[in-house]
Formats: C-alpha cells, sequence, structure tokens
C-alpha cells in the first residue's frame, strides 16, 4: 500500500464542536481515498476532475470533496490520502425520519361566493435516530402587513447518505399577499386574476443530519419574480420553531449588528427568529454637505422586502437529544491548495514565504484587469 499524504488541518472556529468539516482539494495525479486518521469521517465528492475518467462514461476522480469528521478537541485534526485506493462506498448509517407535515389543507374550487382557493402551509419535522432520539421542527416564513405567511406545498428529497451524515433539500413557496379567500363580488374589481395571486416568494433548505443528533440548515428565501406586474414581495424572511431542540444560530451573527440586531420572540405560532433586522439593499454610503455624516443609497423598495431577483440565505444549527448544535469548520494549509491546482492550473510547490507574495500577485492581476462601472 502507498504511504498515506497527511495533511494537518487548521480550525476555524469552535475547535471544541463533536464535528468537523473541510471542504478538501484532492490531487488529480491518481485515485485516492480521503479519510481523518484515527477517526470516523465521511467523504462526500462535489467536483470532478474534466477527462479524469479511466474509461468513456466512467467515474472522475474528485477534485474536491466535503469532508465530515467526529472532532476531538484535544487533538488537530489530520487528513490520510491514500493514492491509488479509490473511495469505498459507504454503508448508510441508521437514517433520521424526516417529515413534511401539512398544518392546514385547503382545496376549494371556485363557487358562486369565492375563486378558487387552495391552501396548504407546512411544517419539516426531524426525528434524530435511535438512541439519540429527539425531535424539532421549523417552517420558512415572511412576516409583513398581513402576518406571518409559512411556506406551503413542501416537497422533500434526499440527496445522499453515509454512516456519518445525510443530505436532505426541502423547498416550497410562500405566499405574501393577503392570505383570505377571493369573493366572487370581488372578482371584477381585479384587472389582471393571473397576476392577483403572484406574490409568491421561493423557500427552500438543504440540511446536514449527522448521526450523533446534530443538524445543519442553510435556508433560503429567493424572489424570482423578475418579469410581470407582480415584482417586489413586502415581508421580512423569518424562521418559526417548534419542539425542543438546542438551537445554534452564531453561524448567522454577520447579518446582524447591534444597530441592526436579530430577534427571537415567542408567538402563537411558535419561536419566531428574524436573523437580520430589514432586508435594506445599500449601494453606496454618500457624504452629506457638511462632509461629517453620510447617507445610505439604497435599491429602491428594498427597505420593504424582498424586490426583484433578490434572495437571502441564513444558516442556524439544532441539537437534537443532548448533542451540541456546533460543527467545527476547518482549512488545509495554503501549500495544499497550491499543490491541488487551485491557485493556477498546474500544480505549485510553495516554501516558506511564498504564499504572500502569490497573494499579492493574485491581487495586483485582479485590480489591473477590473473593470468598473460596467457588465464586460
Amino acid at each position: 500500500m502507498n504511504s498515506p499524504i497527511t495533511i494537518p488541518l487548521v480550525n476555524l472556529d469552535r475547535s471544541d464542536a463533536p464535528l468537523g468539516v473541510v471542504s478538501m482539494p484532492v490531487p488529480g495525479d491518481a485515485d485516492y481515498s480521503v479519510a481523518v486518521e484515527g477517526r470516523a469521517s465521511q467523504s462526500v465528492p462535489v467536483g470532478f476532475w474534466p477527462r479524469s475518467e479511466r474509461a468513456p462514461g466512467g467515474p472522475k476522480r474528485p477534485r474536491r470533496t466535503l469532508l465530515f469528521f467526529e472532532n476531538t478537541p484535544d487533538r488537530p485534526p489530520e487528513v490520510h490520502l491514500i493514492a491509488g485506493s479509490a473511495q469505498e462506498p459507504y454503508e448508510t448509517g441508521a437514517p433520521w425520519r424526516v417529515e413534511v407535515v401539512a398544518l392546514e389543507d385547503v382545496f376549494r374550487h371556485r363557487d358562486e361566493q369565492y375563486w378558487h382557493y387552495l391552501k396548504q402551509p407546512c411544517q419539516v419535522r426531524l426525528h434524530a435516530p435511535l438512541p439519540r432520539g429527539g425531535h424539532a421542527a421549523f417552517s420558512l416564513a415572511i412576516r409583513n402587513e398581513f402576518g406571518l405567511h409559512l411556506w406551503q406545498f413542501v416537497q422533500a428529497q434526499k440527496l445522499w447518505s453515509g454512516p456519518l451524515v445525510e443530505a436532505w433539500r426541502i423547498g416550497g413557496h410562500i405566499y405574501t399577499g393577503d392570505e383570505s379567500p377571493l369573493p366572487m363580488s370581488r372578482l371584477n374589481d381585479v384587472n389582471d386574476i393571473l397576476a392577483y395571486p403572484d406574490n409568491t416568494v421561493a423557500a427552500s433548505v438543504y440540511l446536514l443530519l449527522f448521526a450523533n443528533g446534530t443538524a445543519q440548515v442553510t435556508a433560503h428565501w429567493i424572489n424570482g419574480r423578475i418579469y410581470g406586474a407582480v415584482g417586489n414581495q413586502k415581508g421580512v424572511p423569518v424562521v418559526v420553531f417548534a419542539g425542543s431542540a438546542g438551537l445554534d444560530f452564531s453561524a448567522s451573527d454577520h447579518l446582524s449588528s447591534p444597530a441592526h440586531p436579530a430577534s427571537l420572540e415567542e408567538s402563537d405560532d411558535g419561536a419566531v427568529w428574524q436573523p437580520f433586522a430589514d432586508t435594506r439593499i445599500v449601494i453606496r454610503h454618500e457624504p452629506t454637505g457638511d462632509g461629517t455624516t453620510a447617507v445610505d443609497v439604497e435599491v429602491q423598495g428594498s427597505a420593504e422586502g424582498l424586490v426583484q431577483g433578490a434572495a437571502r440565505s441564513v444558516t442556524w444549527h439544532m441539537g437534537l437529544g443532548d448533542a451540541a448544535p456546533s460543527i467545527a469548520r476547518c482549512i488545509a494549509p495554503p501549500d495544499w491548495y497550491a499543490r491541488c491546482c487551485e491557485f493556477a492550473p498546474f500544480p505549485i510547490e510553495l516554501v516558506d514565504g511564498e504564499f504572500d507574495r502569490l497573494g499579492r500577485v493574485c491581487a495586483e492581476a485582479l485590480l489591473r484587469n477590473s473593470v468598473t462601472g460596467r457588465f464586460t
């Protein structure tokens, strides 16, 4: 067997977390198995070297892999890559139970009183595998002048799974307008019935569910109404929680500040988390006449909600049972990225001090070739 290549990882945060993850570059000169020495780990390829299959249509060599592992705070993790031994398929561990539950299901055809009326607000419920157990539930929502609007007609899809972690994609839409039925008496007041109910925001989450009971959730709210009469969507994205899971919102701390804080409050619908104070998109700061203060120049309408083509994303962690709701993020040393063709289309062998010089050269090249004020 070939001797392993050992890559020490650098912990970016949460070194005491029970789990760790690194986006690991992999060389293209051979097939490699990728694992963390002495710990349970799972490697998931997310990119491949072009033209690296040994036979037409065959599997390609991974260029980058997401490597998940059990973290040991008292010993920094080391990645072992062994050439000539392609990654073996994983056996799936005890799966989580992921449910999409309709909190209400209204399907009413047009009659003498009301226009067609469909409504199905949903909640995602997570059940950790035994013996950990524990459960949690949440819904993506928009909060505006009409109230709290939960996502509707939600669908779930498992993407991949292994002994340490499994991934899910779940999504639906959020209707941001007045959710009361449209009476037939008002139908003639609506100029375009096709545009009337078109106040929608696409909402989705990507879940990483770990065997120890930890869950990482990344949520997206997207206003894709780029064309048509209904464009900007009023309201601020929120998440509604139920259940007894431990919550950690630190991954989204950068979205708020003391001047514009996030909030977590109890309501009749559950605990409502608003990750950011508002949806403003600031283009620039313009000084006033006296030169001592600055005025924010914003995208028109962005203070009221998601404007056409805008989106918001947040990440949080949950711990079910006695699992800690945290994951340590790690990176490899700079010379490993250089060796894996991350800085140039060929491997670079860095010696002491060359990474700083390479960074300056790259920055100068970017600035020299950048064009501002127009698309190129």
